[in-house]
């Protein structure tokens, strides 16, 4: 779904990005990177800690982009689901973030355990959707740290 579908259907607004927003953003994500890559960490905080990366890579993205998710239900699927137009992302990418997405909500509201080759898998995908964000950033003429 496009960014304007989003917006016509609520679930995104119109909003320019404050003054440092995107750098305070930059830096919480690469502090979100390191927490989840402790491997000394137990997998549930890697695990959340690589989901938070993920959410705030799409959240980014939204943001240069010019657009803010509205906080109601459904919130982080909206953000997930936009990095396919704003980051290009594919179907099968989208599916493996959404995927990562449900293993947090299990945790957090089941408290389904999470094994290591579980946390191992979302450090991956948070590291690779991290580096991608970098890249789309520099396209745009963003500075990036």
């Amino acid at each position: 779904m496009s960014l304007e579908e989003m917006a016509m259907r609520g679930e995104i607004v119109s909003e320019l990005a404050t003054s440092g927003e995107i750098e305070r953003h930059l830096a919480s994500l690469q502090k979100r990177l390191e927490d989840a890559a402790r491997v000394e960490n137990h997998p549930e905080t890697r695990l959340f800690q690589a989901y938070q990366a993920i959410f705030t890579c799409g959240w980014i993205a939204l943001r240069v982009e010019g657009w803010r998710a509205v906080k109601r239900p459904g919130q982080h699927v909206t953000v997930i689901e936009s990095m396919a137009d704003t980051l290009g992302l594919d179907g099968n990418a989208i599916d493996t973030l959404l995927a990562l997405s449900r293993q947090r909500h299990a945790d957090l509201y089941e408290a389904r355990p999470i094994s290591v080759s579980e946390a191992d898998e979302a450090v991956s995908e948070a590291g690779k959707l991290a580096e991608r964000l970098r890249e789309w950033l520099v396209l745009r003429g963003v500075e990036v740290p």
